[in-house]
C-alpha cells in the first residue's frame, strides 16, 4: 500500500474533527466551572478557580486536543498498511488513543501551572509526568477496542467515522 497525501490529509481532517468534538464535550464541564465562577463573583465570595487560571484552560484544553489530533491523525495514517485485517486495526486504535491520551496528558504537565495543578489537585507536575506511561498502558486497549468496532463497521461497509 503505497501513501499519498490525499490520504493524510483525510486522516488528519477526521482526527482534527474528532478534537473539534471533544473540545466541545469539554467545555460543558467548563462552562459550568464559569457559571460556577460568575456566580461566586456576583455574590462575593471566593472564586472557583482564578480568572486568569480559567481562561488558561480554556486556552490549553482545546490546543492539547488538536495536539492530540495531529499526532493520532499522523499515527493512523502511517499505520494504514496495517489495517487490512483486525489486528491492524486493533493495533492502530491502540496506538492512536496512546497519542491522544499522551498529548493530553504531555499538555497537563507542560502547563502544570496553573492548568495541570487545577486537574491534578493532589499531585505535583513530576508525579503528573510518571503517571503517563501507565495511562497508556490502561488506555491503549480501550483504543484496540475502538479500532475492532472501526474494522466491523468497515466490513458491514458502513463509513468507519
Amino acid at each position: 500500500m503505497s501513501y499519498s497525501a490525499k490520504q493524510y490529509r483525510e486522516d488528519l481532517a477526521t482526527a482534527l474533527y474528532m478534537a473539534v468534538g471533544l473540545s466541545f464535550i469539554a467545555a460543558i464541564p467548563l462552562a459550568l466551572l464559569g457559571i460556577a465562577n460568575f456566580v461566586d463573583l456576583v455574590r462575593q465570595r471566593p472564586l472557583e478557580v482564578p480568572w486568569l487560571t480559567y481562561l488558561a484552560v480554556l486556552l490549553v484544553v482545546p490546543a492539547s486536543y488538536a495536539a492530540a489530533a495531529i499526532t493520532g491523525g499522523t499515527a493512523a495514517y502511517l499505520l494504514r498498511p496495517l489495517r487490512s485485517h483486525v489486528l491492524g486495526w486493533m493495533f492502530t486504535g491502540a496506538v492512536v488513543a496512546a497519542a491522544i491520551y499522551g498529548s493530553v496528558g504531555l499538555a497537563l504537565v507542560v502547563f502544570y501551572n496553573p492548568v495541570g495543578a487545577l486537574f491534578l489537585e493532589h499531585s505535583t507536575r513530576q508525579e503528573a509526568l510518571d503517571m503517563i506511561p501507565f495511562m497508556l498502558v490502561v488506555l491503549a486497549p480501550v483504543g484496540a477496542v475502538v479500532g475492532a468496532y472501526m474494522w466491523w463497521r468497515k466490513r458491514q461497509g458502513r463509513p468507519v467515522w
